[in-house]
């Protein structure tokens, strides 16, 4: 299936499946089960206290206003405001339960689906666009959480007031009522067609709003090279197609409501004439009081309120369920590190890794490693190169479990780490990346990363270590300074320096630089360095670096080709073999016209491998 067809099955998502959300719905509303109940014991007061409103009404009117006496007609008019002011305490806690038990739904959904996001593999990550994750936690969470404070409750209590009225009419007069009864039939069936029509279509502007939040979060977080490559037109002209499907499905959702508002009304004033026609006859034949046609006018009004209402009731509902729909969707999603039952705990790690026959593939068919097998003893410091795409950042994310291997076995200190607390196993390592992640925060938040073990000192102690004092009590806050998003207002050296910082407190085991000083200017590598020899002393060290001057002091070299270990020892070593080590670094050291073999060498490597982007 094309990633366009497999997107369309994703907006025209199958039909029938209400009472599997019901069910899904039910599990997680149950724990504020008592704030529900609380709104619905109060439907029932609602309804009397506004049902009984138009019988006061005819009394009045029969009894004292056609007999021409108003002697007796306070006690009525008493008994009518009492009824008036209680349906209005009543309705006030029935809204305000149901409001209260919508937010803490909302409040319940966002933490188990920001958690649930959280405990994904990256592969999940990997085949979905940041904006449409961001969809399911905001938006449609928001819609969900509508459904009941907007839109079952309120749904139940219109019904239960319209049942009241039917009741009571027939009550009162049973051939008037009929007659204002014929077209329910017609709303029924206008009501279904309305639903069928409504749920189709909220489906599909569920997944444009989500396609058209993603591309705009896209091309935010791009906007550098939209302007430098001067895309501006092209990626609106793509924003505005995007958006126009948005708003033709939004389009066709306003023209169901308006139809169905528009023939509810019609309806009604249908329903009123047949009253009037049916009840004036009636009057005429003494068959009928006065007040009892005033009454029944009021309560044909009072039945096709909530009727006109059904149409935002519904939308609602409908929206909400497509929004269900995704959002459970998302929760059944299996892409997660699993743990076992009974993990093995270790003491303090010592660090001895090793890698035995590990065999890795980010799709079925397409190895990015091939019997990868290694060891690295406690304190040994290891350098890992290769040409792009030859798997040297894939050994890293499986050993911090980001994913698992295929095939074969990592082991740290003899334990397999698929036997390790996964939180266990990521505090013994700490991680240097090439691309930095900051969080808008201040830069102790930064560094510490709320770890309550890192005190100050440690902190202030670890930045002075990597150099990153220079630039931090330049500040006017220093530690307390605020990184804006995506650490805008710090040079990408010093935000590499913060990350340095944030490893070196955060004191591990196993120590992982991957291209860590590439984004820093020669004087910084300099004092990076110069720390690294401290930091990395004690620790079991994996670098992975392109410049090949900064690893000559490592104790062993590890040359990946193809997904393939082709190569192994010191730096004298590996250029006295004259293998692809050597070429390597030929390629950085000696002009190009002196190796033309390195001009083959690199046609002849793979491109980059990464996970292929999948739409969902």
């Amino acid at each position: 299936m094309s990633k366009s067809s497999a997107h369309k099955a994703k907006e025209t998502l199958k039909r029938g499946f209400d009472w599997e959300l019901i069910k899904q719905l039910y599990q997680f509303s149950r724990p504020y089960s008592r704030f529900i109940l609380g709104s619905v014991s109060f439907v029932p007061l609602v309804a009397l206290f506004h049902l009984i409103q138009p019988l006061f009404v005819r009394e009045a009117i029969d009894k004292y206003i056609l007999s021409g006496t108003t002697k007796g007609i306070w006690i009525v008019s008493i008994l009518f405001l009492t009824a008036l002011s209680l349906e209005f305490v009543s309705r006030y806690f029935q809204i305000y339960f149901i409001e209260l038990s919508g937010q803490k739904i909302n409040y319940y959904l966002r933490k188990k689906v920001f958690s649930f996001i959280q405990s994904r593999s990256l592969k999940f990550f990997d085949k979905r666009p940041v904006g449409r994750l961001v969809t399911r936690l905001t938006t449609d969470i928001e819609h969900i959480s509508d459904l009941f404070s907007s839109g079952v409750i309120t749904l139940f209590s219109d019904l239960f007031v319209l049942i009241g009225i039917i009741v009571i009419m027939l009550c009162l007069n049973v051939k008037l009522a009929l007659t204002a009864l014929t077209v329910i039939p017609i709303l029924i069936v206008v009501a279904i067609l309305f639903r069928i029509l409504s749920r189709r279509i909220y489906r599909v502007i569920r997944a444009r709003l989500s396609k058209m939040n993603s591309h705009t979060q896209e091309s935010i977080l791009g906007m550098s090279v939209i302007q430098l490559f001067v895309q501006e037109r092209k990626m609106a002209d793509k924003f505005l197609t995007i958006h126009s499907d948005h708003r033709k499905a939004q389009f066709l959702s306003n023209v169901y409501e308006s139809v169905f508002y528009a023939s509810v009304e019609l309806l009604s004033t249908f329903t009123l004439a047949l009253v009037l026609w049916r009840g004036t006859g009636s009057i005429i034949e003494n068959t009928l009081t006065f007040g009892t046609l005033v009454a029944f006018i009021d309560y044909v009004y009072k039945f096709f309120v909530p009727i006109r209402d059904l149409s935002n009731k519904l939308s609602i509902i409908q929206s909400s369920f497509a929004s269900c729909e995704r959002v459970f969707a998302l929760l059944k999603n299996e892409d997660k590190i699993s743990e076992i039952d009974t993990p093995k705990q270790s003491d303090k790690s010592k660090g001895n890794i090793r890698f035995e026959k590990v065999d890795f593939e980010y799709f079925p068919g397409q190895n990015v490693l091939k019997e990868i097998s290694f060891e690295i003893k406690a304190g040994e410091k290891v350098a890992i190169v290769g040409a792009t795409g030859s798997g040297k950042t894939t050994l890293i994310k499986l050993l911090n479990r980001s994913y698992d291997v295929t095939q074969g076995s990592i082991t740290v200190d003899n334990i397999p780490i698929k036997e390790l607390p996964l939180a266990d196993l990521r505090r013994k390592v700490g991680v240097v990346l090439q691309d930095i992640s900051l969080f808008s925060s201040s830069i102790e938040r930064n560094i510490k990363l709320g770890f309550p073990h890192i005190s100050d000192n440690q902190m202030e102690e670890a930045a002075k270590a990597v150099r990153a004092d220079y630039f931090i009590n330049r500040l006017t806050n220093k530690y307390q300074h605020t990184i804006t998003e995506g650490g805008t207002n710090l040079s990408h050296g010093e935000r590499q320096l913060i990350s340095f910082a944030r490893v070196l407190a955060y004191d591990p085991e196993i120590l992982i630089l991957d291209e860590a000083t590439s984004s820093v200017d020669t004087e910084t590598e300099k004092w990076i360095q110069e720390a690294l020899h401290q930091i990395m002393e004690g620790r079991t060290s994996i670098i992975i670096a392109h410049r090949l001057s900064t690893i000559r002091d490592v104790d062993r070299i590890l040359v990946l080709h193809r997904g393939e270990l082709v190569e192994s020892g010191s730096h004298s070593e590996l250029m006295e073999n004259k293998g692809i080590y050597k070429k390597l670094y030929d390629l950085q050291f000696k002009p190009q016209e002196e190796t033309p073999e390195i001009a083959h060498f690199i046609a002849d490597e793979d491109k980059e491998i990464t996970p292929e982007f999948i739409e969902d």
